[in-house]
């Protein structure tokens, strides 16, 4: 449960790129609950099961941080880009959520239907990185890996959403216009 929290101070307090006074509580619970949240898990479906099959690695707990988070972050632009902008709205808002949801889910099933679950995620890696269960994503490992899946299984909704990877650190202009540029004569 998110919502137990105090807010204290006289600072204002920054969530996803708007400013609160530490007075607008409501509104910072709010906001709050509005936040797509996934964390470790255990018995889920084993992970690269077809390069490790005497291996069982069912749980992400102690290690799938970076993970998780990559994947809080796609799913937060992805609700921004399909739900909010109302792109993607099957006949109720509810259905909306559990579909985005859907792309995300424990699954080993085909990556066209949970294309960032972790199991694809960390089958990604590993013929990526070498990344195995267990040990540690970096920053870089895990945008570029979601990038990769994002290319790979991209449904028709999610093609306009282009991933712009920095690896270094340093953010360049013209490698985002030029993203933006090409997304936008692919519509053409």
């Amino acid at each position: 449960d998110n919502s137990n929290f105090n807010i204290g101070g006289e600072s204002p307090i920054l969530i996803l790129g708007k400013i609160y006074s530490p007075i607008q509580k409501e509104e910072i619970q709010e906001r709050i609950k509005d936040i797509v949240w996934f964390s470790y898990r255990e018995r889920m479906p084993s992970l690269l099961k077809k390069y490790m099959p005497d291996k069982s690695h069912t749980s992400d707990r102690g290690w799938g941080c970076m993970l998780r988070c990559g994947q809080m972050m796609v799913a937060e632009v992805f609700k921004r880009y399909l739900i909010e902008r109302e792109i993607f709205l099957p006949e109720h808002k509810k259905d909306s959520y559990k579909a985005l949801l859907t792309f995300f889910a424990d699954s080993v099933d085909n990556g066209y239907v949970s294309p960032f679950s972790i199991q694809q995620i960390s089958e990604m890696a590993y013929e990526e990185y070498g990344l195995k269960p267990g040990e540690w994503y970096r920053a870089s490992n895990i945008i570029v890996t979601l990038a990769k899946l994002h290319k790979k299984f991209a449904t028709d909704s999610l093609k306009r959403l282009k991933f712009v990877t920095f690896v270094d650190g340093t953010i360049f202009e013209d490698q985002i216009l030029k993203e933006a540029i090409n997304g936008y004569a692919e519509k053409l």
